[in-house]
């Protein structure tokens, strides 16, 4: 068996209270990492989220963030960097969304879809590179996107036009930094039997048939399978994966006949 030590990565990582970020940083520290957590919920909150998780203390710390406030996160990133100048890997974890069918979906909505999920990522990255930039060490973005960014799904044209934005925005990324030994790379899972995947497919009948139609295995993804593509992909053993779109979605992405 192959073991992942992380006992000497430093992780910093956004929305990292969400359903499949929370299985995430627990592998990562399992693994050895020290990850400082940061999401919107306030600093009290978020530390409770976390030893409720029973996440070891000497191995993580949580710091409020907005993801959607260039501001916020320029100012954190920097406090960040500034007690953890080693942090050599970061993950966007920040996104997700209910349904939102276009025709039904707000000009303001589709916005704050877009800003949470795509913009969002663009001021972690820009924030993180600043602090990157002038350290000249080897460092690694990575992004959650979803397998829908390369595979439209009805009734969220939003998410998926930001996820379809993030994975460009990641290659692109890769290709600017690789001279500067900063790799980018994205894990894009397809439906997640946790958070609100779990739940649309819980509760809309329609949903469900759609997802099981597109599924060869018909089951949903485990949340602990994307964990582990996080915690590999953030390890040395991926050390010459960039700007790679990795889908673990159960071969949804396999084009069918109709």
């Amino acid at each position: 068996m192959i073991a992942i030590d992380l006992k000497d990565k430093s992780i910093l990582v956004t929305g990292g209270l969400g359903a499949i970020a929370r299985v995430t940083v627990a592998r990562l520290i399992e693994a050895g990492a020290f990850v400082i957590v940061t999401d919107i919920l306030g600093e009290a909150e978020g530390q409770q989220a976390l030893e409720r998780e029973k996440l070891t203390p000497s191995r993580c710390e949580y710091r409020t963030m907005d993801v959607t406030s260039s501001k916020d996160v320029f100012s954190i990133v920097r406090s960040v960097f500034e007690k953890h100048p080693k942090v050599d890997v970061a993950i966007g974890l920040a996104g997700g969304c209910g349904l939102h069918p276009f025709a039904t979906c707000s000009e303001e909505t589709f916005a704050e879809i877009l800003r949470f999920n795509f913009m969002g990522q663009t001021y972690f990255t820009r924030a993180v590179l600043q602090e990157w930039a002038h350290r000249g060490r080897p460092a690694h973005m990575i992004y959650a996107s979803s397998w829908v960014g390369s595979n439209p799904w009805p009734d969220i044209s939003a998410y998926v036009s930001a996820k379809a934005a993030l994975d460009a925005f990641a290659k692109c990324m890769a290709l600017e930094y690789a001279k500067y030994g900063i790799r980018f790379n994205a894990i894009a899972p397809g439906h997640v039997a946790a958070g609100s995947s779990l739940k649309v497919y819980e509760t809309n009948q329609q949903y469900r048939e759609q997802v099981d139609r597109v599924i060869p295995l018909k089951r949903l993804v485990g949340v602990g399978a994307v964990a582990d593509a996080f915690v590999w992909l953030a390890s040395d053993l991926a050390s010459d994966i960039n700007g790679q779109i990795i889908r673990i979605d159960l071969g949804a992405s396999i084009p069918k006949l109709a």
